[in-house]
Order: C-alpha cells, then structure tokens, then sequence
C-alpha cells in the first residue's frame, strides 16, 4: 500500500546518505590540510637548509678521481654512512651534511656533505656505481650528489 501523503526523502535511508557524504567530506578536506602542511614544513626545511650549507658559494679545484684501495696505501677502513639515499665513505676526518635547492632535481633538492679531512671519499649514489676521490690529507673537501651526478671540490666550510 502507498502512502500518498507521506513526504518523500525524509526518511532513514536518506540520513544515512547525509551522513556517509559529510564524513567522506570530512576526511578528504582533512587529508588534504596534512598534504599541504607537509608541503610547506618540506619547503621551509629545505630553505633553511640551503640557507646554511651555501653550496653554490664553495669553490675549488675539483678532488682528483680515486680507485677502491686508495693511492695513499692508508689500508684503513671506510668509515660508511648514509645521508640522502646515498652512501659515503671516508678514510679519516669528520663530515657534516645537509640539503640544497636544486631546481633542477625531481626532489627539489641535492645533498651536500662537508669533510673535514677525508684523504679518500667513496660515494655510492642510489642509482649508480660507486664514485671515489682522492683528496689527500689535511685537505677540506665538499661533495655534492644530485640528480646529474657526484661532484667533489676540494673545498669546504667544514665547521
């Protein structure tokens, strides 16, 4: 039997479809406040980051190309860690990294490690072979990985 006085869309079912699109509405303005908060956390990291690295204004003369046992003979192990989905190695010294702006890079951004006095650096990029420099000892060098490839200068502000 139908009920030709009753008003249509005012029952449960018709709450229940309210209900379902204000929480789906909810939860897609909620994940999208997280995306564009994360976004500007990354930009502001990686302009402070830049902003105290200052990678562009070292300079030097490029690290002369190394091999996996070392001109030196030092026979000392590699000192292996892992910064920016790349490994580096040292034979001696200390290091500081960190992460520059690059434009050019899918990432938005390179890694730039500081040396202190490597004698030997070993880098192996995340999608490379391993690249070796020679610095010799008592020589600051600075390493930069990005999407075109590994550069060394023999140069730093290692502090």
């Amino acid at each position: 039997m139908t009920d030709y006085g009753a008003e249509r869309g005012k029952g449960p079912r018709r709450r229940k479809w309210k209900t379902i699109i204000a929480i789906a509405a909810f939860v897609v303005i909620t994940l999208s406040a997280v995306a564009i908060t994360n976004l500007i956390s990354k930009h502001n990291i990686i302009a402070a980051s830049t902003a105290s690295v200052q990678a562009d204004k070292v300079v030097g003369l490029p690290c002369r190309p190394g091999t996996p046992q070392g001109e030196l003979g030092r026979g000392d192990a590699w000192m292996m860690f892992q910064f920016n989905d790349a490994q580096y190695g040292r034979r001696i010294g200390h290091v500081d990294c960190a992460i520059s702006a690059d434009k050019a890079s899918q990432s938005g951004f390179k890694g730039v490690c500081q040396f202190s006095s490597p004698a030997e650096i070993k880098v192996v990029p995340k999608n490379g072979p391993p690249v070796y420099f020679e610095t010799g000892l008592g020589v600051a060098a600075t390493t930069i990985v990005s999407d075109a490839g590994v550069t060394c200068m023999m140069a730093g502000s290692f502090q």
